[in-house]
């Protein structure tokens, strides 16, 4: 083995070896610390590694379609604003935000997008696998999502929230730094990273609707990318290509859908039982379909679901009384010998159900108890 080859791989191994120990430092001291590290190996790597890339010809035009793409993400997402409202950002735009967040994070883009660049540009399938890891590894700390790990909903969190929009999002940057080079990454992630610590309101959209859009981002862009300067003219397609379009919106549609229901922000929500308290009507790991209440009638018999002390709790209504104008709900499990403590009021209901999926959920039960017994 070479010289050159001895330090490109002993560089890759040590950048994706250290990175992960700066996400257990904490958010901001991590981010300081990866961004200076990350700095320096990007000069120790650009003087000791000489082989650079040649890009494609539309790299100019492709910098500029990202730039678009990525101003027109934000347009739609602070539109979203309108149904959903807005708020105040977390982080205001201050001298202070500039110094813990924007510095850094600037710093941590442009040098992983110049250390990918150089490290596809080896043509070394272990060097991409290990720019590709690096990649993932600074998404976390470039995002506003908290790292600490206290249960399984922030674990999910984590996962849904940054683990798979990252691998997606580094997919489409690892696609544009082989054949156009940093430049196009840095400004559209520069642009989509930054925006919120510049802004003073944020628009409240669900964070499963922000995920599924972080998901959906990259792949969009990728597809217009290979539409616009890499699909080669074709003759005319036959008729079932027409179906595969069929497919993909029908799926697409599919997972808007899913989204829209686990998010529990409009007409319909999904909740998955997690107790045996319902057994018979609904068992552990059944999905259940839930109409948002609204002040609609409900009788006897209807099961409901509703807030008692921070849980969210799906039992049937045994008896319904009306006091000095407030409708009391007495609820109670169909697998328990006695009812619920207390009544429950109309301020209090989520929504109404009569509708199931057997067992779709129960991988998250699943999870759930895995990650109680290892705490």
């Amino acid at each position: 083995m070479t010289r050159d080859k001895k330090i490109l791989y002993a560089v890759s191994l040590v950048l994706t070896a250290a990175l992960p120990a700066f996400l257990l430092v904490g958010q901001d001291s991590g981010r300081y610390l990866a961004a200076v590290f990350l700095l320096l190996s990007c000069l120790l790597f650009a003087k000791a590694v000489k082989k650079r890339s040649i890009y494609s010809i539309h790299h100019k035009q492709v910098t500029l379609l990202l730039g678009a793409a990525a101003l027109l993400a934000i347009t739609v997402f602070y539109l979203t604003g309108i149904y959903f409202g807005y708020r105040r950002a977390s982080v205001p735009f201050s001298p202070r935000a500039i110094l813990t967040h924007i510095l850094p994070i600037t710093v941590l883009i442009l040098s992983c997008e110049m250390l990918r660049a150089m490290m596809l540009a080896q043509k070394k399938a272990a060097v991409s696998v290990c720019a590709f890891l690096i990649g993932v590894l600074i998404e976390p700390l470039c995002s506003s999502v908290s790292l600490t790990v206290t249960s399984v909903y922030a674990l999910m969190d984590l996962v849904g929230m940054t683990l798979f929009p990252a691998i997606v999002a580094n997919l489409l940057y690892h696609y544009l730094s082989a054949r156009y080079g940093p430049r196009p990454t840095v400004l559209y992630r520069l642009l989509i990273t930054l925006y919120p610590y510049v802004i003073p309101y944020f628009p409240n959209l669900p964070d499963a609707l922000r995920a599924f859009a972080r998901l959906l981002l990259p792949l969009a862009v990728l597809g217009f990318v290979f539409v616009l300067y890499e699909k080669k003219p074709r003759k005319a397609r036959k008729r079932a290509s027409k179906w595969r379009f069929a497919w993909l919106g029908a799926a697409l549609a599919a997972c808007i859908l899913f989204v829209m229901l686990i998010s529990c922000d409009f007409r319909f929500g999904a909740i998955v039982i997690g107790s045996e308290s319902m057994t018979g009507a609904l068992n552990v790991g059944d999905a259940v379909i839930f109409e948002k209440y609204g002040g609609q009638q409900i009788r006897e018999q209807d099961i409901i679901i509703f807030q008692r002390q921070n849980q969210r709790v799906i039992h049937r209504v045994v008896k319904i009384e009306c006091i000095n104008g407030q409708n009391r709900y007495y609820t109670k499990g169909d697998a328990n010998e006695q009812p619920d403590t207390g009544y429950v009021t109309d301020s209090e209901i989520m929504g109404v159900t009569d509708f199931k999926i057997a067992y779709i959920g129960y991988p998250t039960v699943w999870l759930h108890r895995v990650f109680a017994i290892g705490s």
